[in-house]
């Protein structure tokens, strides 16, 4: 039987930040007392911490293990965010999309028999923890923009509640309204103000498409379905994310790339002004670089089109989670084939026909945007 039940009296979360010579954290401090209200003095401590994603039992998208020692007065004080991780990583933690909780588990003896003592909403995490990079747009909805402490003249936010730029007067917040890019000429990169990404473009077949996967969203485990939660999820082949960003995109399922619309040409979790490509949209492209046979050595990357289609691979069914990376491309259309099948395009390495198929809506895939 355990000698203890940990309460704790006092507890206080502060952030602290830095710029790109250190690692981000949070500040944890709290007094420790036994069941019987005594303090526990000069008490070697083991401690469990997660961090939860929208709930304060969603999902772990951050753990780590540290051990403390409370002081004469029972005080601990620890830095979340430079214990030994063991599953996520910190620095990769997106606070400007969805509450974010953190539960405190603790062993009195030191060991690592942890017991859950409670578990704390964020609600004021500051700006410099939402952006990770000096460029590009931070993601927040109305309260997380709200919660931001002591905001800067001209400070900018995409809001994900209203889908516009807001920014900060001075005096309050201000949004602005049908914003779109009056320079933008296809051929140009374009940029997705939801969190600053550039994607280079290209126009074929009368259309402009995205000449890169798209990468936007959460990483989630290629173990689990992506869910209708109100966060846009994604897989990176191997759960790594620097195959996600350089350079591989993101791979979605079907239902999630829609963002659960069955709408041929639905925008789905494409930047504003975009939207997913039609079967019809794949067919004209296909057309336009050389015909079904042919088009494969065109649309790869370096091939005449400029499409740059790379061998991303994809998100399995019934087998380990992801396979043919460096083999095969598949891209997903918004035509469905009926509630369980949606059509797709696919290329093998050294192949030059395009495939045109009809997949299991389950299927993790890559994306091309495809401008309205």
């Amino acid at each position: 039987m355990r000698n203890y039940i940990l309460l704790i009296i006092v507890a206080l979360f502060t952030f602290q930040t830095s710029n790109a010579q250190g690692p981000q954290s949070v500040s944890y401090q709290s007094v420790i007392r036994d069941n019987g209200g005594a303090l526990l003095i000069n008490q070697d401590i083991g401690l469990r911490i997660n961090i939860h994603n929208l709930t304060a039992s969603g999902s772990v998208i951050y753990q780590e293990l540290q051990s403390a020692t409370t002081n004469q007065f029972g005080l601990i004080q620890i830095a979340i965010g430079q214990g030994t991780a063991t599953i996520g990583i910190f620095g990769e933690i997106n606070w400007g999309v969805g509450a974010k909780f953190i539960e405190i588990q603790l062993d009195p003896n030191g060991g690592s028999n942890y017991s859950s003592i409670g578990t704390t909403q964020l609600l004021n995490v500051p700006y410099s923890l939402h952006a990770n990079e000096a460029a590009g747009l931070v993601t927040m909805t109305n309260n997380q923009r709200e919660a931001v402490e002591n905001p800067y003249m001209g400070m900018q936010i995409f809001n994900t509640e209203s889908r516009k730029i807001n920014y900060y007067d001075g005096y309050g917040w201000l949004e602005i309204s049908g914003v779109r890019q009056a320079s933008f000429d296809c051929g140009n990169p374009m940029l997705d103000a939801r969190d600053g990404s550039y994607y280079n473009t290209v126009e074929l077949g009368g259309k402009c498409w995205m000449a890169e996967n798209l990468n936007y969203g959460t990483m989630v485990n290629g173990l689990v379905e992506q869910s209708d939660n109100g966060v846009v999820e994604k897989y990176c082949y191997q759960n790594n994310t620097s195959l996600c960003d350089n350079p591989y995109g993101a791979l979605y399922q079907w239902h999630e790339m829609m963002q659960y619309s069955q709408s041929e040409g639905a925008r789905g979790i494409c930047p504003e002004n975009w939207h997913i490509p039609s079967d019809a949209d794949w067919n004209a492209l296909i057309t336009a670089t050389g015909g079904v046979n042919n088009a494969g050595e065109n649309l790869i990357e370096g091939g005449s089109s400029g499409f740059e289609a790379l061998w991303s691979g994809q998100r399995n069914l019934y087998t380990y989670p992801f396979a043919n990376i460096g083999q095969r491309a598949f891209f997903w259309s918004s035509t469905e084939v009926n509630a369980s099948l949606a059509w797709d395009r696919s290329i093998i390495k050294n192949d030059s026909e395009v495939y045109s198929e009809q997949r299991e809506k389950n299927y993790g895939f890559s994306l091309r945007c495809v401008l309205d």
